[in-house]
């Protein structure tokens, strides 16, 4: 039976349940809003049914909620990122910020971005889901999904 609730009371309650596991104010707002992006899109299976998972994963050490992750230079156009088991919409973006202002400074008008996905569990099978990501990031995205299951 599916239930339906206001969008304020979802952001509300999940953006609560984040704080309650420890996760900083910042880093909650960024992962509630992609889960909640995933759910207002139909794609309930990267939406708030991984809350729970998440939250569990917090407790049990598995994910670090504070960390951004640690993105080094290894080139003007090589950032590599090492995601410490942090949320991922928070790794991610410290990542782009980074790659943001580097583009600005040497005057990029495009950028390649490449992705490492390293998911220990569960990975993400689905073709639309990977389709989208493709579609929304446009040609500063186009780079490489590389998926290590």
């Amino acid at each position: 039976m599916a239930v339906t609730i206001p969008y304020s009371e979802a952001l509300q309650a999940s953006r609560r349940a984040l704080a309650l596991a420890g996760v900083p104010e910042a880093h909650a707002a960024l992962q509630v809003d992609l889960l909640l992006e995933a759910e207002l899109g139909g794609r309930a299976s990267h939406g708030l049914q991984r809350l729970p998972r998440i939250v569990e994963r917090i407790r049990n050490g598995v994910c670090d909620p504070h960390t951004s992750g640690d993105a080094r230079w290894a080139g003007d156009g090589l950032l590599t990122v090492d995601g410490q088991q942090g949320l991922g919409p928070v790794v991610a973006c410290a990542a782009l910020e980074q790659v943001g202002e580097r583009a600005r400074r040497l005057g990029s008008a495009q950028l390649r971005t490449g992705f490492n996905w390293a998911y220990r569990t569960d990975p993400p099978n689905e073709t639309s889901f990977w389709q989208a990501l493709r579609d929304r990031g446009g040609p500063a995205f186009v780079g490489s999904l590389d998926f290590i299951g």
